[in-house]
């Protein structure tokens, strides 16, 4: 069985609401984030909520940029 490019084993793929966006950060942006100041992430995992599956992982700033990453 081949598996959907952009899918989880689940079948949803980024734009489902079981998958969310996880942002990553480095050092310093870990330290404005627990300081509680906004940092921009360094890149963005969507991941599944259901298998934990990754299904994409970007570093492109306009995705960046337009991607709100909660909690």
């Amino acid at each position: 069985m081949d598996q959907d490019v952009g899918r989880c084993p689940c079948g949803y793929d980024k734009g489902n609401v079981m998958v969310s966006p996880n942002a990553e950060y480095g050092f310093w942006g870990w330290v404005l984030v627990l300081i509680g100041i906004s940092a921009e992430p360094k890149a963005i995992k969507y991941t599944c909520r259901r298998c934990g599956t990754t299904i994409e992982r970007t570093t492109d700033p306009v995705v960046l940029k337009e991607t709100r990453v909660w909690g």
